[in-house]
């Protein structure tokens, strides 16, 4: 899944990386587009991931996967949803996920860790900020 802070972002942004990385790992990649918020708060983005593995798993002859191999991946916000992905599939039982790669994934919505406060160039704190609040709500 891709990154955004949960309000930016398209499946797309994962093209450049799993072509090169898919012939050299033997694997497929497959993007998902999930829907932003604050249009769509949690959990639709979450229930898009969701849709997504369920089809893949349903395509996997097609695809030319394992579907006993299927894992999950994404950075940042992607990572999250990768995460919670990962949780809402095991506590369904319907799809079995073989691993998960989450790259500097938005886990923690409280902000409490220095990295949540540092300064960044491209994501800093009031960013930060807005994409939980978008995601979550205000409350």
């Amino acid at each position: 899944m891709h990154g955004g802070g949960y309000v930016v972002g398209f499946h797309r942004l994962f093209d450049a990386r799993f072509e090169p990385w898919s012939p050299k790992l033997g694997c497929v990649g497959v993007p998902v587009g999930y829907r932003l918020a604050p249009e769509t708060p949690y959990a639709g983005p979450r229930k898009d991931c969701y849709a997504g593995l369920r089809w893949v798993h349903g395509h996997a002859a097609e695809l030319g996967v394992d579907p006993a191999r299927i894992g999950v991946t994404g950075g940042s916000a992607g990572g999250g949803l990768a995460a919670g992905l990962a949780l809402l599939a095991r506590d369904r039982g319907e799809i079995p996920v073989a691993f998960q790669l989450l790259t500097y994934p938005m886990l923690d919505d409280r902000q409490t860790t220095p990295s949540s406060r540092a300064d960044t160039p491209l994501w800093d704190p009031p960013n930060n900020r807005f994409g939980w609040m978008s995601y979550l709500g205000s409350s």
